[in-house]
């Protein structure tokens, strides 16, 4: 079993090597020094690891908690690394956040005006019903939603007709 006064006396050596606790959780010491947690599992049949993080920001007793619960979710059949990116995926991927991170990108390219109705149309109503909280990740385009990109190109193409549009051929030119 792996203590504290071996992982900070543990020296960087020409090659990777490993320090092992128990239960497939053990401590990877890189050459340059870095020392990483790593949790080793069998999920399908397959052999597979999670990182745990690094070793000072993630101590012993801390490594072992996240090994824990990593070995709960796998004793229920579910496989630690698919969670974690399921978990990363609702947090910080809605469809609600990628439309609005993609009206920061109209922003240089459209009036402000344009962008105004954009974004009011977008709040009203995409946001409010279930789409605004569909994860991008499992989203598609033909069940779910226009993309941005298609309804932006839509929005712009329908608009060809109007005097001073971009698309429209200028007198004279």
């Amino acid at each position: 079993m792996l203590t504290e006064t071996a992982i900070r006396s543990a020296k960087p050596r020409e090659r990777p090597y490993k320090l092992f606790d128990e239960r497939g959780l053990y401590l990877l010491v890189a050459p340059t020094g870095g020392r990483l947690w790593r949790f080793r599992y069998r999920h399908g049949g397959k052999e597979k690891l999670l990182a745990l993080g690094a070793y000072p920001d993630v101590l012993l007793r801390r490594a072992r908690e996240k090994r824990d619960e990593a070995r709960r979710l796998v004793a229920d059949g579910i496989d630690p690394n698919v969670q974690r990116q399921a978990d990363r995926a609702t947090l910080c991927h809605t469809f609600e956040i990628v439309a609005r991170e993609w009206l920061q990108l109209l922003k240089n390219g459209i009036k402000a005006g344009t962008l105004e109705r954009e974004r009011s149309q977008l709040e009203r109503f995409v946001f409010p019903e279930p789409v605004g909280s569909i994860v991008a990740a499992d989203a598609r385009s033909e069940n779910h939603f226009k993309s941005p990109k298609r309804r932006g190109r839509a929005a712009f193409l329908s608009n060809r007709h109007r005097k001073g549009s971009p698309s429209t051929p200028r007198a004279g030119v």
